[in-house]
């Protein structure tokens, strides 16, 4: 770019914009069209939104329910499928983007486009911000919430949070930095409109409970034991950091170690929020430790402090930081076989694993059916349930899986096809045994063995139930490094991709 295109940038903010707009929709044009995400949380929304929207039969997509984001979520489903789906997510983060920058100005930053910029670059807002997974949703409203009581909105700022914590539950964390930053907005009057509101959306929720034993909850790591769900913690935190960034992270806050201490004694509104909803989501995580997308709601706040912190060269440090781990993730610990070791790979950074799992979860429900054979059966899908379910519309809930073995459906759920077979979620052993035992055919998709394993602690194949495999592009593709293969395969929607990144990644 010229000298001269770059005073026009800077003298014309409309064409800055403009500009950045166009490269940001660019960056995400390719996981724009593959289904609903790597998330099966989105597929699982997706397989209910019919029957919400057509027939008014709401549906929790899992524990506790996240009412808003079903019904705004469901309506684009309806309305176009994935794509739509996922370009309402990607239209509520452009919203989000424009709401940091007047966040980051009230922050008294001297250029609030920065936050904008590393936030857009941040990859767990990248993926986020173009599937259909409730984060983006959930952290826009509880961003709105502190931007109004900023502006002195207590109403606005409760409402807001009350359907943010609707979105999300546990946005309603985000009540800390709303009554710091905004305290002169009436904070029991907030916190009432907060919770009354929450609760109103909540009134579904309720009822579904109210009807049933509990809807599908994948809330598998209740069992977990303290060194187990401390080690699944450790892996989804360092995932969502990523070793550059640490260090890059660690450097700055060393180095501006008295400036935060300062900040932190002279109980600076921004430090102490951004603090506090690191406690608070550090706390969720390690009860219910499984995603590293679950901190993308804390991004915003927790980047605008960070460009407060830094300098210009510490701010283009982050920038970079974290637009190389979007890309490659040089990794220092394996937790491939299930256990953290030291070790170091060069492993594929989170947008390019994204996009791999996307494409795996676009193909994997046709994947499951060339493999069915006709005739009843159970095949146990695990996380690829939903979209199985999503695209067989036919498909009926039921509550055995065959005369006298019920589905536990506090745990699992079920549905079945016109030719008898029903998937389930999962299987506990007795369940299992029990249809062996009856003589039904059992399969399970690739990869739920694993599942059922770390859930109920035993080994499905050894009771003889045959693997499907469902992955276009299996672990060798998507965790070590293979984004040049990728590209020099291309990446568009030719199934010839497959074989040609399996030979370039073998070889």
């Amino acid at each position: 770019m010229s000298r001269v295109e770059l005073r026009l940038i800077q003298r014309s903010p409309l064409l800055f914009w403009v500009l950045g707009c166009m490269a940001y929709v660019a960056s995400r044009a390719p996981l724009l069209p593959l289904g609903f995400g790597r998330d099966p949380d989105a597929w699982s929304m997706a397989a209910k939104a019919r029957r919400l929207i057509l027939e008014g039969d709401y549906q929790i997509s899992r524990a506790p329910g996240h009412p808003v984001y079903e019904l705004v979520q469901s309506l684009a489903v309806v309305a176009g499928g994935a794509l739509a789906s996922n370009a309402l997510t990607l239209c509520f983060s452009v919203l989000l983007l424009l709401v940091v920058l007047r966040l980051a100005n009230a922050a008294n930053i001297s250029d609030g486009r920065w936050a904008v910029a590393i936030l857009a670059v941040h990859p767990l807002f990248w993926i986020s911000s173009v599937d259909s997974t409730d984060f983006i949703l959930a952290t826009l409203l509880a961003h709105l919430s502190v931007l109004a009581a900023l502006a002195g909105s207590g109403h606005w700022a409760g409402a807001l949070l009350g359907l943010a914590g609707a979105t999300r539950i546990e946005t309603l964390g985000f009540a800390a930095p709303l009554f710091l930053l905004g305290r002169g907005i009436g904070r029991a009057r907030a916190a009432g409109l907060a919770a009354l509101t929450c609760a109103v959306c909540y009134a579904p929720v309720a009822a579904v409970y109210s009807r049933s034993p509990g809807p599908l909850s994948d809330l598998w790591v209740s069992d977990f034991d303290l060194p187990t769900r401390a080690r699944v913690f450790a892996t989804a935190l360092w995932a969502a950091v990523g070793l550059v960034p640490l260090l890059v992270l660690t450097a700055l806050l060393v180095r501006e170690r008295s400036k935060i201490i300062a900040l932190l004694r002279g109980r600076d509104a921004l430090t102490l929020s951004v603090a506090m909803l690191l406690l608070v989501y550090l706390s969720v995580t390690f009860v219910h430790p499984t995603k590293p997308t679950y901190y993308v709601p804390i991004l915003p706040l927790l980047v605008i402090f960070l460009v407060r912190l830094a300098s210009a060269r510490w701010r283009i440090a982050i920038a970079l930081a974290f637009l190389s781990y979007a890309f490659a993730y040089p990794d220092v610990v394996d937790s491939a076989r299930g256990s953290l070791e030291p070790s170091f790979h060069w492993n594929n950074g989170l947008v390019v694993k994204d996009w791999i799992a996307r494409w795996n979860g676009a193909h994997v429900a046709e994947a499951i059916d060339q493999h069915r054979r006709s005739g009843p059966r159970v095949i146990v899908l695990g996380y690829w349930l939903d979209p199985w379910v999503y695209l067989h519309p036919e498909a009926l809930p039921v509550t055995e899986l065959a005369p006298g073995i019920p589905v536990d459906r506090r745990r699992s759920s079920a549905y079945a096809v016109a030719d008898g077979t029903r998937a389930v979620h999962k299987l506990d052993r007795s369940t299992a045994e029990a249809i062996v035992r009856a003589g039904i055919p059992l399969a399970y998709a690739e990869g739920i063995d694993k599942l059922l394993h770390n859930t109920y602690g035993y080994d499905i194949s050894q009771l003889g139930a045959e693997p499907i495999q469902v992955l276009d592009l299996p672990f060798d593709v998507a965790e070590r490094f293979a984004l040049p293969a990728l590209l020099r395969c291309g990446l568009g929607d030719g199934r010839a991709l497959v074989p040609c990144v399996r030979s370039a990644v073998r070889h």
